[in-house]
């Protein structure tokens, strides 16, 4: 939100733009890191933050907690929850995926 204010000679006008902040933990060592994003950032660019901030690869399939419930990432996240981040999986990158072999249908005759 912006908020203008009638200024004078001399006057200095600040914009900010809101950030959006979390807190995350990640047992033993992590303990409540500041992750903070700014309008426009997607999904995919504030889990990749939140791995970072984790310690963890840009791949890892992370899951986010407060307590026992998991939450659900997303832009409009309420600022300066405290959530826990688990290392479900690694993802595979497109580079390393392994490929599917075609396979073959029907009956051969030798």
């Amino acid at each position: 939100m912006l908020k203008l204010v009638r200024i004078g000679d001399g006057a200095t006008l600040q914009v900010q733009a809101p950030k959006k902040r979390i807190f995350i933990s990640v047992p033993p060592h992590i303990k409540d890191k500041a992750v903070v994003w700014y309008p426009g950032a997607t999904v995919a660019q504030i889990e990749r933050s939140i791995a970072r901030a984790a310690g963890l690869p840009d791949n890892a399939a992370i899951e986010l907690r407060d307590g026992d419930d998991v939450v659900v990432l997303s832009p409009t996240i309420p600022n300066d929850i405290h959530l826990w981040v688990v290392n479900t999986v690694l993802r595979p990158s497109p580079a390393t995926a392994p490929r599917e072999r075609p396979q073959a249908t029907g009956s051969r005759v030798l």
